[in-house]
Parts: C-alpha cells; sequence; structure tokens
C-alpha cells in the first residue's frame, strides 16, 4: 500500500494546527475499475459469397417469372388459334389478326405459339430448378444446366430478332403487340442468362452460340422457302 504524507516547513507549527494528512490508495483498486475490452477472436467464413449466391438466385427466380409470362402470353395464342376465335389486340387492330395468322406464323406445319410454349415452359422449369440446390434430373450438374439455358434463351432470342425483321420487312406499315412482347421477354432471358456466366465463360460459349443462332435461322429460313414454294 502506498502512503503520501503533507508536512509544512515548522514542526512545530504544524503540529499544533495541522494534523498530518495522509492518502491511502490501494493499487489493486486502480486496476479493477479498469474494463478492458475482450478480444474477439477472428473467424473465417464464407459469408461474403452469401450476397453473390442470393444474387444468382434472385436472377433464375426473375427469369423463371418472365418465362411464365411467355408461357401465359403463348397458351392464349394457341388457344386462339385452335379455336379459331378472333384475337384481341390492343394494338394494331386487323393487322395484328393477319400477323398472326400469316404464313409466318408456322414452322414446319407447327404453330409458332406451341414452339413458344414449349420453349418458355421448359427456361422456367430449368430456371426454377437452378434455383434450389437439388440433383438435376437424369445426372445433369448445374455448370451443365446453366450451358442448356444459355443455348435455349440464345435460340428464343434469335427468333425472336428473325421475326422482327419480318415483322418490318414483310409488314412494314402493320403492328403486332403481342410480336413485340414477345421479342421483349426472349431478349430480357438472353441477356439476364449471360449475365449469370462468367466474362470467362462467355467467350468460351461464344462459338456454341453462334451456332445456335446460325440453326435457327437456316431452320426458320427453310421452313418460310418451303412454304412459299408450296403455296405457288
Amino acid at each position: 500500500m502506498a502512503t503520501f504524507t503533507l508536512t509544512t516547513l515548522s514542526p512545530s507549527f504544524s503540529s499544533h494546527f495541522f494534523a498530518p494528512v495522509r492518502f491511502n490508495r490501494s493499487p489493486n483498486l486502480f486496476y479493477k475499475n479498469l474494463h478492458f475490452p475482450k478480444l474477439q477472436s477472428l473467424k473465417c467464413s464464407s459469408s461474403s459469397s452469401e450476397p453473390e449466391t442470393s444474387t444468382i438466385d434472385w436472377t433464375y427466380k426473375l427469369i423463371s417469372g418472365i418465362a411464365g409470362i411467355g408461357f401465359i402470353e403463348t397458351s392464349y395464342l394457341a388457344y386462339l388459334k385452335f379455336t379459331g376465335s378472333d384475337v384481341f389486340c390492343p394494338v394494331g387492330g386487323d393487322t395484328c389478326s393477319s400477323i398472326l395468322n400469316s404464313d409466318y406464323a408456322v414452322v414446319f406445319g407447327v404453330p409458332l405459339p406451341l414452339i413458344g410454349m414449349a420453349a418458355y415452359s421448359f427456361v422456367a422449369a430449368l430456371s426454377l430448378q437452378l434455383t434450389t440446390k437439388k440433383n438435376l434430373p437424369f445426372g445433369v450438374n448445374r455448370s451443365n444446366a446453366q450451358l442448356v439455358l444459355l443455348g435455349s434463351t440464345t435460340s428464343m432470342a434469335t427468333a425472336s430478332a428473325y421475326f422482327l425483321y419480318i415483322l418490318t420487312t414483310a409488314f412494314p406499315e402493320s403492328s403486332c403487340s403481342y410480336c413485340l412482347l414477345s421479342v421483349l421477354l426472349s431478349f430480357s432471358l438472353f441477356f439476364l442468362t449471360l449475365k449469370d456466366i462468367g466474362l470467362q465463360e462467355k467467350y468460351k460459349q461464344l462459338g456454341l452460340q453462334l451456332v445456335i443462332a446460325s440453326l435457327v435461322i437456316l431452320t426458320l429460313n427453310t421452313s418460310y422457302s418451303s412454304a412459299k414454294s408450296t403455296s405457288r
């Protein structure tokens, strides 16, 4: 225990008027009142990858939602095609119906709405499967499923671009709101799928995308050329 004594210069004077003042301070009390923060141990975790995984999951959910809208649209057009009902066109009127009932609305005898239903439903089902962490059917891993999804949306975007070209050349004064909606949906699906793939993987799959686009254009050209020759 530390002891401090204060006295004056004159011992007699201080002894009569002042008693010595002593300060007792315990060193243990000083250190006891100090509170040092506890150092937390550092833990390595994969929390930084969780936002990225969540973003990818939301991308696939958005893809499935857009594909669902496309499936509803093509289902409606397929119903009208098989029942022979009039198409309700908010923009374009009769010109919209003439486009949907033209020779360009059929590919090798199959109505385009049926092809669109199959394509949109496949993309929606595959993207929903990718949101889950379960194994894909037939032993397909996640990377291969992403490539299949990219190939599907590439073919859809290529077909939509081809139809948009036909719409502006063969029907320059007509408008088709359903055609424009399908183009918007297809390109949205393509760019969302392309966004999910890394930059290096994009360059690797560029050749595959070009092959798919060429096959789609070749198929549509062959179908419409044969349809024109038959009609003559």
